[in-house]
């Protein structure tokens, strides 16, 4: 029972072929190492990828989505494959700065319909960053920058997924392995959000029940 349970998470169960899925921290998620020694090299494959990741990006070469290393000689394929996690979305659909600013905009159009009114900002005892229906625009500027961090801080984390073949002939295997790898972790990455949202809304369900 114990193997048919772990190899359904395996993406590949071809001897020839090693993988390894884990995030930026070198912490495993899945992995095919059987031995102390095999989980150390493809911990090390996994940082010498993350550092090939960090280097296009300070170069400004955009952030890679797959690395494939093959040398001259017989010997092994390695595939890497990068998993940037999903941009975080907000959490209210039209921001106190989108309304604010279609405010505005409908305010100048009709400012030479109405020459003989006062807007609201001429109003010398009223401070203007409370004009927009009583909203205050630099609380709310706070709040939307405090949402946007807790996005970030709750959004999935970058994954490396690794993949080595012990010679290229087992090339077709490999890439297949690796796109088996991608699904496993985009599974992931979504479970994640569905337990970040779940946690957000669980309690005021329970509350409803009651």
């Amino acid at each position: 029972m114990a193997n048919s349970s772990t190899s359904n998470l395996n993406p590949n169960s071809n001897p020839n072929l090693a993988h390894h899925l884990s995030d930026p921290t070198l912490t495993p998620i899945i992995s095919s190492s059987t031995s102390n020694a095999q989980s150390q090299a493809l911990t090390a494959l996994t940082s010498t990828a993350l550092t090939a990741y960090d280097s296009a990006s300070r170069l400004g070469l955009g952030a890679p989505q797959r690395i494939m290393i093959e040398s001259t000689t017989p010997g092994p394929l390695i595939l890497h494959s990068y998993l940037s996690p999903p941009s975080p979305q907000p959490r209210s659909l039209h921001s106190t700065t989108a309304i604010n600013n279609i405010l505005e905009t409908a305010r100048e159009g009709l400012r030479p319909l109405s020459r003989n009114t006062t807007t609201p900002t001429e109003d010398p005892e009223t401070p203007a960053e409370i004009q927009t229906n009583g909203t205050n625009t630099s609380d709310s500027l706070e709040e939307e920058e405090g949402s946007e961090a807790t996005n970030a801080a709750n959004a999935p984390p970058l994954l490396i997924g690794t993949v080595v073949a012990r010679t290229a002939d087992s090339a077709g295997d490999a890439r297949r392995a690796a796109a088996r790898l991608e699904r496993v972790g985009r599974e992931f990455q979504r479970e994640w959000m569905l337990r970040d949202e779940g946690v957000d809304g669980g309690d005021g369900g329970e509350e409803g029940e009651g």
